[in-house]
């Protein structure tokens, strides 16, 4: 067996996220659009996860409400499992949708099933199709292409954000939105070379040992991710 060298997963994952966005775009909008009837009546959509899931929910919650008008926020799945009525406003109609790379994450399956006993319209978005989420959720946005090998969460975690972003497009029905996500690929591909010539220029700079990740907005989940 042929051992990868240290890092050279993760780097490919990283350098090939044009490449899998393009394969995930046609796939995320045909399941939103699929998914697009569970808002019916909605009044608010919460979002959910654990760790780099939690951190794209903080992403999705404004961005979605920004778009949609329709009232998102995000919250941890522990909230969601041992703070219920802290996080949900009966009677308030709520969908929630839950991230999770591998569709298995404990507190995040045991959120779903929470929220599903107290009537919660549920959408998963994953990676894994024959996980427990995506199995047992109204309707689940599968990120196939972005999948991984590495451990540390790369193009999954922007495949989340660009799940999110095309439901809320797809919710909104705004074409023009779509056809900006749809043009996402392309830019970053192009891009790539010059990304990494900046992180090389980073990682060689011995006077440089601490990095600070600073946003605000919807901003503030890929800052929490940094």
């Amino acid at each position: 067996m042929v051992v990868p060298e240290p890092g050279a997963l993760m780097r490919g994952e990283i350098a090939s996220q044009g490449l899998a966005w393009g394969q995930l775009l046609p796939l995320l909008h045909a399941e939103a659009e699929s998914a697009r009837s569970l808002f019916s009546g909605v009044q608010e959509v919460l979002f959910t996860g654990c760790g780099s899931g939690l951190n794209a929910a903080c992403f999705a919650a404004p961005t979605f409400q920004s778009q949609t008008a329709i009232s998102a926020r995000a919250a941890p799945a522990a909230d969601c499992l041992h703070f219920p009525d802290a996080v949900l406003l009966a009677p308030r109609q709520t969908l929630a949708v839950l991230i999770s790379r591998s569709g298995r994450t404990t507190e995040v399956v045991e959120a779903m099933d929470a929220l599903q006993r107290r009537g919660v319209r549920t959408i998963a978005v994953t990676c894994t199709p024959d996980s427990p989420l995506a199995a047992r959720c109204q309707a689940a946005l599968l990120m196939t292409p972005v999948g991984e090998q590495a451990v540390v969460t790369t193009r999954s975690f922007t495949g989340m954000l660009l799940a999110t972003q095309v439901l809320a497009a797809v919710v909104s029905g705004d074409q023009p939105y779509l056809a900006q996500l749809g043009q996402l690929p392309d830019r970053c591909q192009t891009q790539m070379d010059t990304y990494h010539r900046l992180g090389r220029a980073l990682a060689d700079r011995s006077d440089l040992s601490t990095f600070a990740f600073v946003a605000n907005g919807a901003l503030f989940g890929l800052a929490r991710e940094g």
